[in-house]
């Protein structure tokens, strides 16, 4: 039996890098038995990777400790270090939007005999000054002691988290999803507009992401309240969670948009939601990769998003227009009035064959790990 310990650096919610491990491991079939445990410093919420492991004889390991974003990352070693030295895994896979994180999980899963420990980068950052350059070179060094594989989602996720010594060898894997899952359902659009008691007539804008900083949200808004200006008869949808939320709501409401704005939470069907949108905003200030773009283009939505998206992201050029942030809202909100009615259904059988189908991105996790697929 192979034991793989997922090490999420962050607390397991509904973010990108779960949306990604579970895609894989959801299609991953090997021939060889193999269990998956998933760990976390913080908290779980994500039902569906419960789920997983419940019904695979995995566990969920959370060590309780309080997630405070700009704290040192130190405090997570102690408690990892307790965990790890009453276990047996074969393969450590720490995903982390943090530089320190993956080089404090790395060293202790090698210091507890760990034999195969994978680094995963899913993020970029905003700004890459001296500051994360220090960073890099700091916990780079200590990653080289530790790490047998280097992964990340893109190439720039790997300039920022690994040390450019290293840069060759980072393998770069798919963040693929299932296409049938993200498709297009004229009758699931239905459902979904009939439970929210919205016309079909009325233009939803969607946007899928922790509510955050760098997803930008405060931006739509004011490109939303732009838009309403042209199209009175339009709603936004807020698809997450996160620490900006009450921000969002006040903001939503000074400038006198909320009762137009739909703060829909956490949930494991956002296909089933996107089919209920018309179009899809991505203001982001930074992405990694951006699989929210990616599931929003199987849906066949057109998107409007922030020049910060990776192209590579891209299936249809004719779906996403890529525009500045210095645009600013009105160019935006124009932007979103000339896709009105540009949905297509011809994306998702594109993406299914392509790298970012989760046939081809799940075996090349299965080759990461040593295992044989059927």
């Amino acid at each position: 039996m192979i034991r793989v310990l997922e090490i999420f650096g962050e607390p397991i919610g509904y973010g990108g890098q779960e949306s990604y491990i579970l895609n894989q491991l959801t299609h991953l079939n090997c021939n060889e038995t193999i269990v998956f445990d998933f760990l976390t410093p913080y908290n779980c919420s994500n039902t569906s990777i419960m789920e997983y492991a419940r019904n695979n004889s995995g566990q969920i390991i959370c060590l309780g400790l309080d997630f405070m974003p700009g704290k040192s990352r130190e405090l997570i070693r102690k408690p990892l270090r307790r965990y790890l030295s009453g276990q047996r895994y074969d393969i450590a896979h720490i995903h982390s939007g943090s530089t320190s994180v993956l080089a404090i999980a790395a060293q202790e899963a090698k210091r507890n005999g760990i034999n195969k420990v994978i680094v995963h980068s899913h993020a970029t950052v905003f700004s890459f000054g001296i500051k994360q350059k220090i960073i890099r070179y700091i916990y780079g060094k200590q990653m080289k002691k530790s790490v047998d594989l280097y992964c990340a989602c893109s190439r720039d996720a790997a300039r920022v988290r690994f040390l450019p010594a290293v840069q060759n060898e980072v393998k770069i894997l798919s963040n693929g999803i299932d296409a049938d899952m993200y498709s297009y359902s004229a009758t699931t659009r239905k459902l979904i507009r009939n439970q929210f008691g919205i016309d079909e007539n009325c233009y939803v804008i969607g946007q899928v992401g922790r509510l955050s900083k760098e997803k930008n949200q405060l931006f739509t808004l004011q490109v939303f309240a732009k838009l309403l200006e042209n199209i009175p008869m339009s709603e936004l949808w807020l698809v997450g969670n996160g620490s900006m939320e009450q921000t969002i709501r006040e903001e939503a409401a000074r400038i006198g948009v909320s009762d137009k704005v739909r703060f829909l939470g956490t949930t494991n069907k956002v296909g089933e939601v996107l089919s209920g949108m018309d179009a899809f905003i991505l203001p982001s200030v930074y992405e990694g990769f951006g699989m929210a773009l990616l599931e929003a283009e199987c849906s066949g939505l057109p998107c409007v998003v922030s020049e910060a998206i990776p192209a590579e992201v891209i299936m249809d050029s004719a779906l996403v227009s890529r525009l500045s942030l210095c645009d600013g809202p009105t160019k935006w909100a124009s932007g979103l009035v000339g896709v009105k009615g540009a949905r297509t259904n011809n994306v998702s059988m594109e993406i299914s064959k392509s790298v970012f189908g989760v046939r081809h991105s799940s075996n090349q996790l299965a080759a990461v790990y040593g295992v044989h697929t059927q």
